[in-house]
């Protein structure tokens, strides 16, 4: 009976097993000063550090994207491989702010390509698009949530079996083509 609980029983580990302490197999411990003749304390199981800090890491990233999507008020369209997408991103110039880089008319560019292959891990998030100019297979990687990005759409869909199109880059240059890769759609022309 443990005093003061009304509880029978020791809570040592072996006690649960139906084996006496007293009756328990010798046998060697680390720490040479304990008494081989005493129970063993049952502790709880402890998690290492990485996966106790993976929960408070799982949310940080949660309320940034949150935070990230609402200040730049964009939708990204839920996109896969196969896909062909277009981008309108702004140009980064060291120590130009990005709202004062978009404002400019040579602030913006635009890509089109493939996306071959998207690779989703909340906030670091990203996606590779490939596309041919002048005869040379271009790829290119985005962080998904990049404040450089400012648009997204789908313009195509292809069909794709696999998740990651990476067999595209030994294969002939025309199936990695998907049309003007760095001009701009006609109605931002205007």
């Amino acid at each position: 009976r443990i005093p003061g609980t009304g509880v029978v029983g020791s809570g040592w580990a072996d006690e649960s097993r139906g084996v006496r302490p007293s009756e328990r197999k010798k046998t060697f411990r680390a720490d040479p000063y304990e008494d081989p003749n005493e129970p063993r304390p049952i502790y709880p199981k402890r998690k290492n550090p990485m996966k106790r800090a993976k929960a408070m890491m799982l949310l940080l990233n949660r309320e940034e994207m949150a935070e990230m999507n609402s200040v730049v008020m964009r939708k990204i369209p839920d996109f896969g491989a196969g896909d062909v997408i277009r981008l309108r991103l702004v140009k980064y110039r060291r120590g130009v702010p990005i709202e004062e880089a978009e404002k400019d008319k040579q602030g913006i560019e635009w890509f089109t390509g493939i996306c071959i292959a998207r690779r989703n891990r909340g906030l670091g998030s990203s996606f590779v698009l490939r596309n041919v100019v002048d005869g040379l297979a271009i790829e290119r990687g985005f962080p998904l949530h990049s404040p450089l990005i400012r648009d997204a759409e789908i313009v195509g869909k292809r069909r794709a079996k696999r998740n990651k199109l990476y067999y595209l880059r030994d294969a002939p240059l025309r199936e990695s083509s998907a049309g003007d890769a760095l001009k701009p759609p006609p109605r931002a022309m205007r």
